[in-house]
């Protein structure tokens, strides 16, 4: 079993908290991303649990098992690291080999584990040469590699695809979903800034800030029903749209006399509305309205960035023929509405009428 739980756990340096009151299951088997701000707690949540740190307070356990003292040889944990971290001296193979090596195993099991795992990330070819003979996305095939060969139940990935270009990041993320159907008993902890890794790749989303988890979902729970301010900003490119708003009935006022009726009554009398920028369609009648300061081409599609009593952006088509200084009128096809507090209020999503 490669299930693990973390109940109440505290880091701190010194009498600084980096962690505090962590509570989260991930299943065994489950793929989990840690996501937020730089400074939120997630590499150092991965290092605590891979035992490289050592936590404060609370309980960190592993297939039942209590692990929070047990040192990281023996905690069956596999980590992945930003970069790298291979022996520049040794070939391909005798990288992936070392550990293995290093644990006395048979020199035909090594054999065997090495082979199976350069055939699982096309590094066959490969294992002859030495680190410095490798592309970016083959020396993080490599570490990865390392990671398969020793049987670990848990794998901990912090930002391996960081160090790569954009077309590398994203063939190697499509390598990453595949090694993950094909260890389907294998739990996968994955730290990233990359909303697209997270989302494509991940079960589930932590989502920290300053030590403490927002919230956790699956990907399209976390998109479309944010719990609050913090994570409806976070989640989500182009970012959510975040407007003050007061709210009347079952409208929302916005700055400038802006009214975006809701279909229900928020609970709250002030807050925000949150408007997704791919939620804003082009509409005459549209009650935002806004003078394009800026475009972002972007191909398939391009961003708007307007201005007026309110400031926002929206995602449009690329084809759509507008210009910077022109007036565009939008209609929200779904608000989502927070109180003063910042927390999502129910029901978190509504259809706004033109007009």
């Amino acid at each position: 079993m490669t299930d693990l739980r973390l109940c109440a756990l505290s880091k701190h340096f010194g009498t600084m908290p980096v962690l505090q009151g962590i509570d989260l299951d991930i299943a065994s088997g489950e793929f989990v991303a840690f996501v937020g701000p730089s400074g939120c707690g997630k590499s150092t949540l991965l290092r605590c649990i891979a035992g490289l740190e050592e936590i404060s307070a609370g309980s960190l356990q592993l297939g039942g098992i209590e692990m929070s003292r047990t040192p990281p040889a023996e905690r069956g944990i596999a980590m992945v690291f930003q970069s790298y971290a291979l022996y520049p001296h040794m070939t391909v193979f005798q990288n992936m080999a070392f550990g293995l090596q290093v644990a006395g195993l048979p020199r035909a099991e090594i054999t065997a584990r090495v082979t199976d795992a350069a055939e699982r990330l096309q590094l066959t070819p490969y294992l002859s040469r030495h680190p410095k003979a490798l592309s970016g996305g083959q020396r993080q095939r490599v570490a990865i590699g390392r990671a398969i060969t020793r049987n670990a139940g848990v794998f901990l990935f912090d930002e391996p695809l960081s160090n790569l270009d954009a077309a590398l990041r994203a063939s190697t993320r499509v390598e990453l979903a595949a090694l993950k159907k094909s260890l389907p008993g294998t739990t996968m902890i994955y730290v990233t800034h990359d909303q697209v890794e997270a989302m494509t790749l991940a079960d589930r989303i932590v989502v920290l800030r300053a030590g403490r988890i927002e919230q956790v979902g699956r990907p399209i729970e976390l998109y479309r029903n944010p719990a609050n301010l913090f994570v409806a900003g976070f989640i989500g490119a182009p970012a959510m749209n975040l407007i003050p708003a007061s709210f009347e009935g079952e409208a929302a006022l916005l700055p400038g006399g802006v009214r975006l009726a809701l279909g229900f009554a928020p609970p709250a009398r002030q807050g925000h509305v949150g408007l997704r920028p791919e939620d804003l369609h082009l509409s005459p009648e549209g009650p935002l309205k806004g003078q394009v300061r800026l475009i972002e081409h972007l191909g398939e599609v391009q961003l708007l960035h307007l201005g007026g009593p309110v400031d926002f952006m929206a995602k449009v088509s690329g084809d759509l023929q507008v210009s910077e200084g022109e007036i565009c009128a939008f209609a929200p096809g779904r608000v989502h509405v927070f109180d003063a507090m910042g927390q999502a209020c129910p029901p978190s999503t509504a259809t706004a009428p033109e007009g």
